[in-house]
């Protein structure tokens, strides 16, 4: 019985030699995108937790561990975290909005205004608040707004289907803007 728990010791200190990391790689894994990592979400706590992590990059780390948070409760306190954390960024306040939008399409609203009032020309094809905030009106029973949102977003989508580069930093278009994470370089822009 004791060689049994002894190995069971040695073999729970093993793995958890595996996942320890430094601050570096777990930046790289939670900032630099490598969501297919098993540990991504642990990185990601990693980055949050550590001192001398600067409040955007905070906040990026936060909406990241969000966006593939199951648990909807801790993604919306993660986003809630971030976005006072960095209010500035416009990732933040859609990515938060679409996680209201089944259960409070009003405050999604309010979010899908903040994210486009910060970054009015960001959008992408997978990226889209114009087309986001249209949901939430539809959802509100406002079909007029919603038409309009889809109207203003026909210019700015076909310039982002071209890669047409439009603002620098956290609101730029280009590879991987898309994606409701945060890279460590859109927040270095600033």
């Amino acid at each position: 019985m004791r060689v049994v728990l002894a190995a069971l010791v040695v073999a729970i200190t093993l793995q958890g030699a595996a996942t320890a990391r430094t601050l570096d790689e777990a930046r790289r894994v939670c900032l630099d995108i490598d969501h297919n990592d098993p540990a991504f979400a642990e990185a990601c706590g990693q980055v949050i937790d550590s001192p001398g992590v600067g409040p955007r990059e905070r906040a990026a780390a936060l909406n990241n561990r969000a966006t593939l948070s199951a648990d909807g409760q801790r993604a919306l306190r993660d986003l809630d975290q971030a976005i006072a954390l960095a209010p500035d960024i416009a990732k933040l306040f859609n990515n938060r909005g679409l996680a209201l939008l089944t259960d409070d399409p009003r405050r999604a609203l309010a979010d899908f205004d903040a994210a486009i009032r910060l970054a009015p020309r960001y959008l992408s094809p997978l990226y889209n608040p114009y087309n986001d905030r249209a949901q939430a009106r539809e959802a509100k029973g406002d079909l007029e707004g919603a038409a309009r949102d889809r109207a203003l977003m026909g210019p700015l989508f076909e310039a982002a289907s071209r890669g047409d580069p439009d603002l620098a930093g956290p609101h730029a278009s280009g590879l991987r803007s898309w994606e409701p994470f945060i890279l460590r370089s859109e927040i270095a822009a600033r």
